[in-house]
């Protein structure tokens, strides 16, 4: 059976998982110099693959997509990454070449997706899924590459702002350049955390590309609140977390 999107049901998977996500980040942000921060990766990666399973389940069979199916790439290299926190996985370059690749799947199911006609569930699994990736890079920044655990916070913004959507009044419509620029900086975050994984720049340069890209980051989260804040729904309206 499909469920129409968005609905309760939908929104009652996105306070789930940011709930998982918020508290396994927090626990990594006070116990990061520990081996039990790192212990924390393999079941979140264990975690990950039965949540976006029930997405799909939520969603039925027309979540069945050539579009989706490349987008779960990016669910590929997250395992990667949060295995590779604790296991002898190959990291360097291959570490570098696995997140390049799974971030640059963002072009590619995009491209199919307008060929075949984009959908709203596409639209949620991609915005998901780039979030998850985004948190996991954040996690091997802190545990792996030794950056201040601030950047953490790169990762944990969706999550936090999930709970902050249950506040603010349902949008009647986000205009184009939010969405734009809502998009640009998911792909200044990723691009930047991507950075982080190649093993040639020094720890300054990636300490000041992270704090750049957090400082936009914030931003166009409070650019997209003002959006909302103006432009309130009617009452009654569905609100899409």
């Amino acid at each position: 059976m499909e469920h129409p999107f968005p609905s309760k049901r939908f929104n009652r998977w996105t306070l789930l998982h940011s709930c998982v996500c918020l508290s396994a980040g927090a626990a990594i942000y006070v116990w990061g110099g520990s081996g039990f921060a790192r212990r924390l990766a393999p079941p979140l990666c264990l975690y990950s693959l039965p949540a976006f399973f029930t997405l799909f389940l939520l969603q039925g069979r027309s979540s069945v997509r050539l579009p989706n199916f490349i987008s779960l790439f990016r669910l590929f290299g997250a395992g990667y990454v949060l295995l590779s926190i604790l296991y002898p996985f190959p990291r360097g370059w291959v570490l570098f070449a696995v997140c390049a690749a799974s971030a640059f799947s963002d072009f590619f199911d995009g491209v199919f997706a307008r060929r075949v006609g984009a959908t709203p569930f596409g639209g949620k699994l991609d915005m998901e899924l780039d979030a998850f990736f985004t948190y996991t890079l954040s996690i091997s920044g802190a545990l792996v590459f030794e950056l201040e655990r601030w950047i953490l916070f790169m990762g944990l913004m969706r999550y936090c702002y999930v709970f902050l959507l249950l506040i603010l009044p349902p949008a009647a419509g986000i205009p184009p350049w939010s969405r734009l620029a809502e998009k640009a900086m998911c792909g200044v975050s990723v691009s930047t955390l991507v950075f982080v994984t190649a093993p040639s720049f020094p720890w300054a340069a990636k300490e000041t590309a992270i704090g750049l890209a957090l400082g936009l980051l914030g931003i166009s989260f409070a650019l997209d609140i003002g959006v909302r804040v103006s432009r309130p729904a009617e009452r009654g309206s569905v609100r899409v977390l």
